[in-house]
């Protein structure tokens, strides 16, 4: 477990604190300070808030949302609905996140993924810590699923 460092995103703040910001903090890593955002698509589309936060690596999270930067900054598309199809036991849950690990471990993702994984929570924690950052945060569909997946798959290996 990480120390309360790793999840001390105070002075990122960078939207305000409404429900509905285009841009959150989520984490910050305690020994090279990467923050890393949870954003929207008004977010992803604006070169100025992408710049003026520092961001230089982003993962797309959809099937279709253009890459907007593409060759300026770097981009991981990962779509997270194939997860129905990829996804039917914690091994394939832990098989179908890692190329998303690869890359924001290269950089320092979906965001709850990424609290499990580089904070070591638990999946309830990791969904807490997400919501107390970027309020709208909800995992939704079969998400949880995923979610739950990844927790055992990740205890037994």
């Amino acid at each position: 477990m990480h120390s309360e460092q790793f999840y001390d995103t105070e002075g990122f703040k960078v939207t305000g604190s409404g429900k509905y910001n285009h841009l959150d903090p989520l984490l910050r890593h305690p020994e090279t300070g990467a923050v890393m955002f949870v954003g929207s698509q008004s977010a992803a589309s604006s070169k100025e808030v992408l710049m003026e936060h520092g961001i230089t690596h982003v993962v797309n999270c959809t099937a279709d949302m253009p890459l907007y930067f593409e060759g300026e900054l770097a981009y991981l598309r990962f779509n997270i609905t194939q997860h129905y199809s990829k996804v039917r036991d914690p091994n394939s849950a832990v098989r179908f996140v890692q190329p998303l690990f690869d890359f924001v471990g290269e950089a320092l993702s979906n965001g709850i993924l990424c609290l499990m994984q580089f904070g070591g929570l638990g999946l309830e924690d990791a969904i807490q810590q997400a919501k107390d950052s970027r309020r709208c945060i909800n995992p939704i569909g079969g998400f949880p699923q995923l979610l739950r997946h990844y927790e055992k798959g990740r205890q037994e290996n």
